[in-house]
């Protein structure tokens, strides 16, 4: 095959890159490659790893870039949280590497580990990354607490990874000189025996708001997901629910509300539930995130006047 023909085959397997070793196996002699390089036909975007012509800059490319670059180099941590595509965590180059390379990369971040065993190293998009499980045990080392927490629910609510694997590995890579780890085990302490994992960050927040309003006294006692019955059997999961006003609020967002069909079905549930009485509360979280006191507010007007019309009821009945 023609050498330049072989390079761009090589290449559309990785994300439009190519290494100088594998361009030499082709038949491209280092002064060939200078050349490219030189006239700005190819690209030098890492230490011997070359981007070819007609391949876009890609998230994905620039994950790639230094696994190319360092041989056994593994997409970790916040890389490879982009390629699981776990929520509110940013994508940036973070690579880990056999303990012994002592190689640096311009704009990348690289850990050495001391180990990585073969469950803990896979692949995705073509590109070698760490195993789910060892990527949530990865970022507790370098996230914040809260950010580790939104990641194990994450992760637990979608069914992506049983909270049993997530504990064995962590017990089985040790939490000895592995900052953050000792957190990420009290987190899967406590969700040890929960019903339900809370996935949405913007559920999280509602929670949060709600519950801190009870405790001060502001709102009744919430009831997350709280099953409502139907008349004709089926059951309706308000996000919040105040069973004793039959009131409950709904977090409305465009991602699961941008097609018609997904509006008439929040519609459909929204209208079931007033035929049993019940009122929903929509919401979306920029009302929780912009005027958290409106929203207790305006709950608790509601809850109020839900209220007065059940004593009338009562009295008149």
């Amino acid at each position: 095959m023609d050498p330049d023909k072989a390079a761009s085959a090589q290449a559309r397997l990785q994300h439009g890159l190519i290494t100088r070793a594998q361009a030499r196996e082709f038949g491209i002699s280092d002064d060939a490659i200078d050349w490219r390089v030189k006239t700005g036909s190819w690209e030098r975007i890492q230490r011997g790893v070359l981007r070819l012509p007609g391949a876009p800059a890609t998230w994905q490319q620039g994950i790639m870039a230094p696994c190319l670059a360092i041989p056994g180099a593994t997409a970790s941590h916040q890389a490879a949280a982009a390629l699981w595509e776990i929520p509110e965590v940013a994508a940036r180059p973070e690579i880990t590497v056999p303990h012994w390379h002592g190689i640096r990369l311009e704009g990348v971040q690289v850990h050495r580990a001391e180990k990585l065993d073969y469950r803990d190293r896979v692949w995705r998009s073509r590109i070698p990354v760490t195993s789910l499980p060892r990527t949530v045990i990865d970022l507790s080392t370098t996230l914040r607490p809260e950010q580790v927490e939104a990641v194990v629910t994450h992760v637990l609510a979608k069914r992506r990874v049983p909270l049993s694997v997530l504990r064995s590995r962590l017990k089985i890579l040790g939490t000895q000189g592995r900052r953050g780890a000792g957190t990420l085990a009290d987190i899967l302490a406590q969700q040890q025996g929960r019903e339900r994992h809370v996935d949405s960050g913007a559920q999280r927040r509602l929670e949060k708001l709600v519950t801190e309003a009870a405790r001060q006294g502001l709102l009744p006692n919430p009831y997350f997901e709280y099953a409502v019955q139907l008349s004709d059997g089926t059951w309706r999961y308000p996000d919040v629910g105040y069973p004793d006003y039959l009131t409950g609020v709904e977090l409305l967002s465009y991602e699961h509300h941008a097609t018609l069909a997904a509006f008439a079905k929040d519609v459909d549930r929204t209208l079931k539930l007033a035929a049993e009485e019940w009122l929903l509360i929509p919401l979306t979280d920029l009302h929780v995130r912009n005027d958290p006191y409106g929203v207790v507010e305006l709950i608790a007007r509601v809850l109020a006047r839900r209220e007065v019309r059940k004593e009338n009821r009562g009295t008149h009945g």
